[in-house]
């Protein structure tokens, strides 16, 4: 009779101990079964309505139109050229959650024009100074940037192509072979942003622009190749 009384009281106390060990134990299981659960999960994706601002330099890789002279005995050549300058870049965009987003951009920028004379009897070339021109660029643009996780998603990449107009004004307007204009304009991009917090980032872009420009005045025209390289500060304004 004593020894199964004995028994019976270690029975209990060992059921009173499991039951302890469990109860000790089952918080962190539960804790674990749901960070197994959260890290199943995936990050919910959200579009985003973003603003940016940029400084950068404008670097145009070709000549305007050249405007050609007939003599006599002697044919002079006038090609005009911009000047690499500073240009200042602002854009609004939209990023769908699937990466796809759309953009408007404009950038501006106040190069020096200079015409270049050259004469084929063998003359030094003479260049003059032609004042200043009115350089914008306007796009439209599709946009696509991938999803990135983990400490690569720190610096997201981008892509971008679109089309557009290229203005170009000279403050002196009518001067050799040239004169104000506006022409179709084909764009592409590629870029990164760093983020700095949820909502603020730096942001990093190489941007192609090509374009025509036929002088309304002598009707020559040639292809403009244009670089913008700029960085800057984007922000986030809806997520």
């Amino acid at each position: 009779m004593g020894l199964g009384k004995a028994a019976g009281v270690r029975a209990v106390k060992a059921g009173l101990g499991m039951a302890l060990v469990g109860a000790l134990l089952a918080p962190g299981v539960a804790s674990a079964q749901e960070s197994s659960i959260a890290e199943e999960q995936p990050e919910e994706r959200r579009g985003s309505l973003e603003l940016s601002g940029s400084l950068g330099v404008l670097t145009p890789l070709s000549s305007l139109a050249s405007l050609d002279v007939q003599a006599v005995d002697t044919a002079v050549v006038v090609r005009s050229d911009l000047s690499t300058t500073v240009a200042f870049v602002a854009e609004l965009d939209y990023f769908f959650p699937n990466g796809l987003g759309i953009g408007v951009q404009g950038a501006y920028a106040g190069p020096d024009v200079t015409a270049q004379v050259v004469d084929t009897t063998a003359v030094p070339p003479a260049f003059v100074d032609l004042g200043t021109a009115n350089y914008w660029a306007v796009s439209g643009n599709i946009m696509y940037r991938p999803h990135l996780t983990g400490p690569a998603a720190l610096v997201t990449p981008y892509g971008a192509i679109g089309v557009g107009v290229r203005s170009l004004s000279f403050s002196q307007n009518g001067t050799l072979g040239l004169a104000n204009s506006t022409d179709f304009m084909g764009t592409a991009a590629l870029g990164a942003i760093v983020d700095l917090a949820d909502w603020i980032g730096l942001r990093g872009e190489l941007r192609y622009n090509l374009s025509s420009y036929k002088s309304p005045l002598t009707g020559g025209s040639n292809l403009q190749n244009d670089i913008i390289v700029s960085v800057g500060a984007t922000a986030k304004l809806i997520e």
